[in-house]
């Protein structure tokens, strides 16, 4: 993932140096301007969460540099820390303010209080960028699920009367195999609606109590079929592994879906290791794991040694209709449709990649029994 931008804005190189050291440990990607005109231009190339600015330079000053950022539409929102050891009176806050500034730091300054801000600006930055992600998701998934709808209610109609065409003509007719093409079509239009309901969370769910590495058995015996025999398909199933509570046609799809994936990313060959094991996750090792509460989990992970992901594309895997993959080849569903699946059936997931490494997906069922549920 990439790493969040923060923007520090000096004419005095070892102003900027001081910056870029006291925070060079928080993770965050310090991008440097000499000038106001400069910040501009950088402003204009990226989008970053917080600008750290002189108040003293030659050419643009803070304050009209400030002024010029306010005036851009899309730079408007963007908070301005001023760093100065000069205009420190009262009226030069109040300007300052005017002229589009959150807060002050005072020069000398002190390490710890720049760190503290630096850190709230980042984290109220990266909650907004996750809301507005949310916010579009839920709106695709909106759309997406009243589209589904109304195809599988046109798609009741042509299935229904091909049955019925196929029905009355018999077996006999010349027309059998156009039939069969028409009803076979009818079908793959109705996984397409249930990936689309999955994705949207508003396919029916019917829990049970599942063995999943039985499961997994059985779709091992089926992907093995579809996949080159340049590629390796392995188990690491944990034995004795509790069962889960969840709906079974859909973890059927889901791991369906993960092993056509990695399928698809080794198109030279590679092995696929599809993994079990029970985990208790404790307060301790939290951050470990895609979970947000303790508790105990049975962990899927899947694993290719396939072409990897870029950390652009990363961003956007679970993005319905988004593929990297050539046009006709991919719907982008598959994907969406996993973390839809997941997210229905009460579990956590997260996935790493490297380019020219492979990928792994880790999701996580909580532990769960019938009654519980």
């Amino acid at each position: 993932m990439d790493k969040t931008k923060i923007l520090i804005v000096d004419d005095e190189a070892s102003s900027r140096t001081m910056l870029t050291v006291s925070l060079k440990d928080l993770n965050l990607d310090v991008v440097t301007a000499v000038s106001g005109k400069n910040a501009v231009a950088c402003l204009e190339k990226a989008t970053f969460a917080l600008i750290l600015m002189d108040v003293q330079m030659a050419e643009l000053n803070g304050f009209q540099t400030a002024k010029i950022i306010r005036e851009r539409e899309t730079l408007r929102h963007t908070p301005i820390i001023f760093v100065t050891a000069a205009r420190q009176e009262p009226a030069d806050f109040f300007e300052g303010y005017d002229k589009g500034a959150v807060d002050y730091l005072l020069k000398p300054l002190d390490i710890r209080i720049l760190r503290s801000k630096v850190r709230v600006f980042v984290k109220l930055f990266d909650q907004q960028a996750q809301l507005e992600q949310l916010r579009k998701m839920e709106a695709v998934g909106q759309l997406t699920a009243g589209i589904a709808h109304d195809f599988n209610n046109m798609l009741q109609v042509i299935n229904g009367y091909a049955q019925l065409l196929k029905e009355s003509l018999g077996d006999q007719t010349p027309h059998r195999e156009k039939i069969d093409w028409i009803l076979q079509a009818g079908n793959r239009g109705k996984e397409l609606v249930q990936s689309l309901l999955a994705f949207s969370r508003q396919q029916v769910v019917r829990p049970e109590t599942l063995d999943f590495n039985k499961l997994i058995r059985e779709v091992h015996k089926q992907v093995l079929c579809t996949f080159m025999e340049n590629v390796q398909v392995k188990l690491k199933l944990q034995e004795d592994v509790s069962p889960i509570f969840v709906d079974s046609g859909q973890m059927h799809q889901l791991l369906i879906n993960l092993c056509s994936n990695a399928r698809d990313a080794m198109p030279d060959g590679g092995t696929l290791l599809l993994e079990t094991k029970a985990i208790e996750v404790k307060g301790e090792n939290l951050a470990d794991h895609p979970v947000d509460t303790a508790g105990d989990y049975i962990q899927l992970r899947v694993i290719d040694t396939g072409c990897g992901i870029s950390p652009e594309a990363l961003k956007r895997i679970f993005e319905p209709f988004f593929t990297t993959k050539d046009v006709g080849k991919g719907t982008g569903l598959g994907l969406s449709t996993v973390h839809g699946i997941v997210k229905q059936n009460g579990g956590s997931l997260n996935v790493k990649s490297h380019l020219g490494v492979g990928t792994t997906f880790t999701i996580c069922f909580p532990v769960k029994k019938k009654h519980d549920s």
